[in-house]
């Protein structure tokens, strides 16, 4: 087996130039980069007139706890420039301590939710010092059996509801009064967690969930089957009645890796520890990536684009190839979406064997990096905000200008 090339010899941008992009496509490296024993998995970016940047630290380990208070963070990186594209100087900021492996984050209520074993947080700032001052558990009974299976991807909805996937450690317990006792598929919550809801029932490890412009859910699993598409959710059916309520819809096995220097110990050359599921729509990317939805694939050292297509009363996904590629045997993306500035962010976990929970290695940490057109965007975006004194002809305005559901409001 090929040596594993040290850190202090393939330092970051060093590892940056062994990316292979299409078109004009080019990654940039924002300056970031965690330690080697607390990997980011997840990002969160938001516009307060001011660029933040929420990451989610985690470890590289086998174990997960059960207990409430974990040892990881929830770390603010605060760049206070007109745009998400600082390359050095952020200033990191530890906005919530003593996480239990957290694996998401997304915008509720003024704070953020963090899916962590096995309680949902809900962690807000009251008193602007950028440190979570608020910390309530919202959800429980999350299962611990695997730190692979975990529950990650939360998404707020167009509905207002919270969105997200759980692995085969599954979930069990009581919310709202309901008994809820499910595993390896989607689920939804109010933002208070008084209500969840199973979604759509995949067919392994899941890590992926997502939607569309039309609005239609998807999701993915780690083995061999990285997309699916959720079609009827599981709520909608009388007692008793069995039907599919995800169908996976991918066409093409493989993945497509630029060195043949990856390790695998299943799906050999396809998708065996699949990320993500989200679509790109983007006024700063061409034509041809929009509607697209990137899949990580860290074994193989790449972000897949899959091309989701409408196929009768569901979807089918084509062969979209790469988007991002790397020859660097530690490049290990497990997570991509489209930031505020309409460029596409993916966490590096950067382990030489990121698969099956091997013993951990401590000589190379994760990274964030940023992956954009070769030129500036010709328009800006535009951006909602509460403050706007005419909301209708503001939000007219950021629907016309704005590639689909790139016009958010950071609430």
């Amino acid at each position: 087996m090929k040596k594993p090339i040290p850190s202090l010899l393939l330092a970051a941008f060093l590892s940056s130039a062994a990316y292979a992009t299409p078109g004009p496509i080019r990654v940039l490296y924002p300056g970031n980069e965690g330690s080697p024993a607390a990997k980011h998995c997840a990002v969160l970016m938001r516009e307060l007139g001011r660029d933040a940047i929420w990451l989610d630290y985690t470890a590289d380990t086998a174990a997960v706890t059960k207990e409430w208070l974990g040892k990881f963070d929830a770390v603010l990186l605060d760049g206070r420039a007109t745009e998400f594209r600082a390359l050095a100087g952020w200033d990191q900021r530890r906005f919530a301590d003593k996480l239990n492996l957290p694996t998401s984050l997304v915008f509720a209520n003024g704070g953020i939710i963090v899916s962590q074993a096995a309680r949902f947080l809900f962690l807000k700032d009251t008193d602007g010092d950028d440190k979570a001052d608020v910390r309530e558990i919202i959800m429980q009974s999350w299962g611990v059996q695997d730190t692979q299976a975990q529950a990650s991807n939360l998404h707020y909805g167009l509905d207002n509801w919270l969105y997200g996937c759980v692995g085969y450690s599954g979930f069990k317990g009581v919310v709202g009064g309901k008994m809820r006792d499910f595993a390896m598929g989607t689920y939804r919550f109010k933002a208070d967690g008084s209500t969840l809801e199973f979604l759509h029932q995949f067919s392994n490890n899941s890590w992926a969930q997502s939607i569309n412009a039309a609005g239609d859910q998807f999701g993915g699993t780690a083995n061999n089957a990285p997309i699916f598409y959720g079609g009827i959710p599981a709520g909608v059916t009388p007692a008793g009645m069995r039907l599919m309520m995800a169908k996976r819809i991918n066409i093409e096995d493989k993945a497509h890796a630029i060195t043949p220097n990856f390790r695998q110990v299943d799906v050999m050359g396809g998708y065996t520890a699949a990320a993500g599921s989200a679509f790109i729509y983007s006024s700063n990317l061409p034509a041809r990536f929009q509607g697209k939805a990137m899949v990580c694939e860290p074994t193989m050292k790449l972000i897949s684009l899959i091309d989701v297509q409408p196929d009768g009363a569901g979807y089918v996904a084509k062969d979209g190839f790469n988007l991002v590629a790397s020859s660097d045997e530690w490049m290990s993306p497990v997570f991509s979406e489209v930031g505020p500035d309409d460029a596409v962010w993916f966490a590096d976990w950067e382990n030489f064997i990121i698969q099956h929970n091997p013993t951990p290695s401590a000589e190379r940490a994760a990274r964030l990096d940023r992956s954009l057109m070769g030129s500036p965007p010709g328009k800006t975006p535009f951006i909602l905000k509460k403050a706007c004194l005419s909301p209708i002809k503001c939000l007219l305005k950021a629907l016309l200008s704005l590639a689909p559901r790139r016009c958010r409001q950071w609430a």
